[in-house]
């Protein structure tokens, strides 16, 4: 209906070409969804997110790999906590300050947990892998890393087709067709529908990568509001080739907060702190590797000691046992002259000396 008057304008006019109308298309669609974005924006933008990522199989089915995220957005900083990052099996952090930005990994892959250092990196940076890791955050206005925007304003997409539907529960839907506009020619391009009396939230996303290749996003809302601004509930992202349409990813929100003011969850020097302190700590298997060499060791040697004390024990009891039998003979022995007992008693004195058992 939008369009079949901005036409009739435009032919009026004596503009009648595609051009000047997807211009007066583009203009009438700006108009009316800026105001409303900066408000989803600013929503968004002091709120916590609990939510739950669950990869899909092409069954549509999930394959039991989940990720547990937390998000956090207050005065213009933004933070992600994951518990399990199912691409990489590593947690990590992601920090989008003023005047600090960085990407923390941990690595969680069996009993093996090495904290790496903070990386610091640029906030515009952080903020688009922010956007990718929690792309539930960011939903009711943007498309993985561009928001839909950046998408008229710096990228070039056109306005090809608009129109507007009622839905019994969503009230008006506004869907738009558009396209890249590269040199006078249109190239592939996407789909877009807003819930126009919610705020102007996204609904569902097409987008065309090739011929034969496309990706779709739909988005679902609960009751719950915020400055009449709706809470996103999922988001669920799928694939459609010559193949078939599947499934690949759902994202589910658990729970969220309203952040009445910014906390230390965005304070650099504390993760900095943390994060050198669990770099010097060695883990507790760690420690028992490197001090249980040692403790076999030490038993060895003291093993060996003992070895050793027994046996010189037992040569000085058997060295002690001949003295006193040839001591014991010699007295006994008849003394027929004294140049015979002398030669025996220096005889046993000797074998007491070299420490040799006696007979």
């Amino acid at each position: 209906m939008i369009s079949g008057v901005l036409t009739t304008l435009c032919f009026l006019l004596g503009m009648a070409s595609d051009s000047v109308e997807s211009q007066a298309m583009n203009a009438w669609f700006l108009r009316m969804y800026l105001p409303e974005v900066r408000r989803t924006e600013r929503v968004y933008g002091e709120l916590s997110l609990h939510a739950t990522t669950e990869l899909l199989t092409s069954s549509g089915g999930s394959n039991g790999d989940a990720r547990q995220a937390r998000y956090w957005a207050c005065d213009g900083c933004y933070r992600v906590d994951t518990r399990h990052e199912p691409y990489l099996d590593r947690a990590l952090t992601m920090i989008a300050g003023h005047d600090f930005s960085a990407v923390i990994w941990k690595d969680h892959r069996g009993s093996n947990h090495r904290p790496c250092p903070v990386k610091c990196s640029p906030r515009d940076a952080v903020l688009q892998q922010i956007r990718v890791v929690m792309p539930l955050a960011f939903a009711p206005w943007c498309w993985h890393q561009q928001s839909v925007e950046e998408l008229f304003l710096e990228e070039n997409a056109t306005i090809t087709g608009l129109s507007v539907t009622a839905d019994p529960q969503l009230g008006r839907v506004c869907n738009i067709s558009w396209k890249y506009r590269d040199r006078g020619v249109f190239r592939e391009g996407g789909e877009f529908s807003f819930a126009m009396d919610r705020s102007w939230v996204l609904l569902r996303v097409s987008r065309s990568l090739n011929d034969s290749t496309r990706l779709e996003g739909c988005f679902t809302y609960g009751d719950e509001e915020i400055a009449g601004v709706p809470v996103i509930r999922t988001a669920e992202y799928w694939c459609e080739t010559l193949r078939g349409r599947t499934q690949h990813m759902r994202m589910t929100r658990n729970a969220y907060a309203i952040m009445s003011s910014r906390s230390d969850l965005f304070d650099p020097c504390r993760e900095q702190i943390r994060a050198a302190l669990a770099c010097t700590s060695a883990p507790a298997h760690g420690r028992w590797g490197a001090v249980a060499p040692g403790l076999l060791g030490l038993g060895a040697v003291v093993v060996a000691l003992q070895g050793w004390r027994h046996f010189a024990r037992r040569n000085t009891c058997f060295a002690g046992n001949g003295f006193a039998r040839c001591m014991r003979r010699s007295r006994e022995a008849r003394r027929p002259n004294g140049t015979a007992y002398e030669t025996q008693e220096k005889a046993c004195i000797r074998l007491r000396d070299s420490g040799r058992p006696g007979v």
